[in-house]
């Protein structure tokens, strides 16, 4: 049986998948995220669930100005158990009185907009220059 719950203790990011980006390593995630949580509870929601003792998916969020963005969702199981991590993190926004969330996906959006209702918003674009000499 899968839980899904709210976390507030920061050993949870030894336990996460992170995926590192362009800017930053899965270590430097996992440690941002970590200290996030420790020093600044109040504007980071992490919403991880278990499957007995192992986590089987997870979703962040982080209160920006006027959104949350959310951040490093992961799962391994059905996508129902991703909408209600989704779900918990709106309720958490909803709360702090925010009413829009946004997020980067390396995925078709299509994708996540017939699985979870997003809309695209913005296209994030790239040009690789080579290695600089």
């Amino acid at each position: 049986m899968i839980e899904i719950v709210r976390v507030v203790d920061s050993k949870i990011v030894f336990l996460m998948h992170f995926f590192g980006d362009d800017d930053s390593t899965e270590e430097e995630d996992r440690m941002s995220l970590a200290g996030l949580m420790k020093n600044s509870p109040d504007n980071v929601c992490v919403i991880v669930g278990y499957d007995s003792n192992e986590v089987v998916c997870h979703v962040c969020g982080k209160r920006d100005e006027e959104w949350v963005w959310v951040y490093n969702a992961w799962s391994k199981v059905e996508a129902k158990y991703s909408a209600e991590c989704f779900e918990m993190v709106k309720n958490w926004a909803k709360k702090l009185g925010i009413n829009q969330l946004r997020c980067e996906t390396y995925h078709r959006p299509e994708v996540m907009k017939r699985a979870f209702g997003w809309e695209k918003y913005s296209t994030i674009m790239k040009l690789d220059l080579g290695i600089a000499q």
